[in-house]
C-alpha cells in the first residue's frame, strides 16, 4: 500500500529526528500518535478524491460505507437517514490537534 509505506517512512523521519534532538518519550509517543492520524487523514482524503469520480448512485453507497463507523459513534448521528449522512459527508473536514492543543474557530 502507497500509503503505508509513505506512512512509514515519515515515522522513520521523526524517530530520527527525535532521537537526535533528545525529545522524552512521553513527547516521542504523542509524536508518533500524531504522525499516524496524519497518514489517516491523508488516506482518506485521496479516498475522497476516488469517491468524487463516481456516478452519484455508487457515490452514495461508499459514502455511506465510509461514514458508518463515524455515524455510529456519535450519538445524534446514529440513526440519521442515509440521504442526510451523504449530505453531511460533504460538509465535515477533517482537522488533528494534538492532545491538549487550544482549538479556536477559524
Amino acid at each position: 500500500q502507497p500509503h503505508d509505506t509513505a506512512m512509514k517512512l515519515e515515522a522513520d523521519k521523526l524517530n530520527r529526528l527525535m532521537e537526535e534532538r533528545r525529545v522524552s518519550s512521553d513527547k516521542r509517543k504523542e509524536l508518533r500518535r500524531y504522525i499516524f492520524e496524519v497518514a489517516h487523514v491523508k488516506k482518506t482524503e485521496d479516498q475522497t478524491i476516488v469517491v468524487q469520480s463516481l456516478s452519484p448512485m455508487l457515490r452514495g453507497y461508499v459514502i455511506g460505507a465510509m461514514m458508518e463507523s463515524f455515524c455510529s459513534k456519535v450519538d445524534y448521528l446514529r440513526d440519521l437517514p442515509h440521504d442526510r449522512v451523504i449530505t453531511l459527508s460533504s460538509s465535515i473536514k477533517p482537522r488533528l490537534y494534538a492532545p491538549g492543543e487550544s482549538i479556536h474557530p477559524e
